[in-house]
């Protein structure tokens, strides 16, 4: 297929117009008799104050055009043995130019011009191409064979190829000879002119072997040999097996003896496999350099040079993560579902950054260092019937439930390391949360005066109030201690279906319990970026006439009065856990009978609906937000 999508090059970037929305004054006149409106009162943004102004002082084109084709063939050569082969070749090309749009703004009150419009010397015009182009080769043999005795025997060898490049070139000048001609060679002083390319490819040889006897005893052994640009020769290929076998104890001949007829089925399971990881830099084992401007020479002139900006490190190898499986899969009364997993989970050999010391004078190398560990258990249950008689006969219907349960440990890593709003040590959560602990608001200064000092701050009453965890008298950085949150305390799910005359509903719900989000700034901090105070915050918040028992502190206009309030305390963490109707359908099949009239097979219509309703105690806009911050 090839697709090829033209769009205008406005000011369109979420991260200009959608903030800007958001601090916009209500009522303000965007254009009036083709003039562009400007703010009217001092205090208002004179960015945000005008959306459509800020949309039209871009104009171009972005344009780009995707190609996508694979060729597959399937041979059999004889009973029991054939050949898969399958090729996919992409490519991407993008051409974009955007300018600078001459705008003057009007202050409407007057009739004046406010702010005047860009002059063809200061006005830009940027032109950059992107392209990639990438392919993947795949060749699979497979032999099936049934033998006599109840044996089936699965063998599979592959190999796997792919091949991915990229490169762009960009160039701005300024000083626009005529602002209708924003080509490059109408303008006269060169800005930035810059081009970048990069590859990467990947090489992969397969195996599998699958032995089944009579659906009693279930064997399979994988094996892959992966080869990766990303490291150096001397380490760029990685071994990784797996085994699992399975014991269906119903089909042995003592369990059917013993006649359980409520035991439909009864699967004990184990298995164990390594899988790599290679998903770092394109380069990490190469001495990369970059460009260094305004590098003095002498005293009278600046050269452009090149440093090398990495320590490279050629003895990285493919990062593992090795699991370790037990379960058990039970059918009973012909209705019931059950399925339990427990699980160990461990990634070793974890590609990071070294922790070296700024004396290195260049950025850490790529080593393989650190152990983590997920260990787990995972329930299911489903319950599947039909009711056979009686005025709902006919009635098909089935519910189910499944939960898990996951424990994060960060094994083995190194000197102790902050960020995120969290730390990284041995034997804590990866990344648990670290932070003081709010405790409330200061009500008076009577309860400031009996309270350990914090810090040095000026603390007034309506602040937030901290807890001396270490019991010093003091509230310092040595009360940041670790709080729990950062991996919720189980995922879970429901389903439910029904069908019966045509009519069909079904649905899906999901949640997570007992995780936190640190929440700060935008939405957290009242007025930030000129953006408005949520009423639950002003509902909450200390003030003179409510001291006690407050939620929230008192206001400030500017970032809650500094760092006495916006430190990384617990405050700002807020309780995620959610449960979500993710999907509702509901549909009717029109009988066959009726839609066979108009040559029709089948005729079905329904409603579905996604994300219907959430019960959550977050107060921000999604509890399934991607990350803190």
């Amino acid at each position: 297929y090839a697709i090829m999508n033209d769009k205008d090059q406005g000011n369109y970037a979420d991260t200009g117009m959608l903030n800007f929305i958001r601090q916009t004054t209500p009522g303000l006149i965007g254009m009036y008799d083709g003039k562009m409106g400007y703010k009217e009162a001092a205090e208002e943004s004179s960015t945000a104050n005008n959306i459509w102004a800020y949309l039209k002082q871009t104009d171009g084109q972005n344009r780009s055009s995707r190609f996508n084709t694979t060729m597959y063939s399937k041979i059999k050569f004889m009973e029991g043995l054939s050949w898969d082969f399958n090729f996919n070749y992409g490519r991407r090309f993008d051409e974009y130019n955007s300018h600078t749009v001459p705008l003057a703004r009007y202050t409407f009150s007057n009739g004046e011009i406010a702010s005047t419009a860009t002059t063809p010397d200061q006005m830009t015009t940027t032109w950059k191409s992107y392209a990639e182009e990438t392919y993947t080769l795949e060749n699979i043999l497979r032999y099936d064979k049934s033998f006599k005795g109840g044996h089936d025997l699965n063998v599979m060898v592959g190999y796997n190829e792919y091949f991915y490049k990229q490169y762009e070139h960009k160039q701005q000048k300024k000083g626009l000879i005529d602002p209708s001609i924003s080509v490059p060679d109408a303008a006269t002083e060169m800005q930035t002119s810059t081009g970048t390319a990069k590859d990467e490819a990947l090489r992969s040889v397969f195996g599998r072997l699958n032995y089944n006897f009579k659906e009693r005893y279930l064997f399979e052994a994988n094996m892959r040999y992966d080869g990766t640009s990303r490291i150096s020769s001397e380490n760029r290929w990685g071994v990784f097996p797996s085994f699992s076998a399975g014991w269906r104890i119903t089909e042995e001949e003592f369990m059917k003896n013993l006649n359980l007829s409520w035991l439909t089925n009864a699967k004990i399971r184990g298995s164990w496999g390594q899988l790599g990881n290679q998903n770092i830099g394109l380069y990490p084992y190469q001495a990369m350099i970059a460009g260094v401007e305004d590098y003095p020479f002498n005293k009278s002139d600046l050269t452009i040079g090149y440093h090398q900006t990495a320590y490279a490190n050629r003895d990285i190898k493919w990062e593992s993560t090795a699991v370790t499986n037990i379960g058990v899969d039970l059918m009973l009364l012909n209705r019931l579902n059950f399925t339990f997993e427990w699980y160990n989970k461990i990634t070793d050999d974890i590609l990071r950054s070294s922790q070296v010391s700024n004396l290195l004078g260049l950025s850490a190398p790529t080593v393989n260092n650190g152990k983590v560990q997920n260990r787990g258990v995972e329930l299911s249950l489903g319950w599947n019937d039909m009711i056979t008689e009686g005025a709902m006969k006919g009635f098909q219907y089935n519910v189910g439930f499944n939960i898990s349960h996951n424990k994060n440990e960060l094994k083995k890593f190194g000197k102790v390391e902050y960020g995120d709003y969290g730390i990284r040590q041995e034997g804590l959560p990866y990344g648990e949360f670290y932070m003081l602990e709010c405790i409330g608001v200061f009500a008076d200064q009577q309860e400031i005066d009996n309270s350990p000092k914090q810090f040095n701050d000026n603390v007034q009453p309506g602040d937030l109030k901290y807890l001396d965890w270490n019991k010093d008298g003091k509230v310092d950085n040595d009360d940041r201690h670790p709080i729990s949150g950062r991996f919720p305390a189980c995922d879970y799910a429901v389903t439910a279906g029904a069908s019966w005359k045509g009519f069909d509903l079904s649905l899906i719900g999901q949640g997570v319990a007992n995780v936190k989000y640190y929440t700060t700034y935008f939405g957290a901090h009242p007025f930030a970026q000129g953006g408005a105070v949520r009423k639950d915050y002003i509902k909450d918040m200390w003030t003179p006439e409510n001291p006690y028992g407050a939620k929230n502190p008192k206001l400030y206009y500017d970032n809650m009065g500094g760092t006495k309030n916006t430190r990384d305390n617990t405050y700002f963490l807020r309780n995620a856990s959610y449960f979500r109707l993710k999907n509702l359908t509901f549909g009717y099949t029109i009988p066959r009978h009726i839609t066979e009239k108009a040559a029709i097979s089948r005729l079905r219509v329904y409603f579905s609906g996604d994300n219907l309703f959430t019960i959550t105690p977050y107060k921000g806009i999604d509890p399934e937000r991607s990350g803190n911050g």
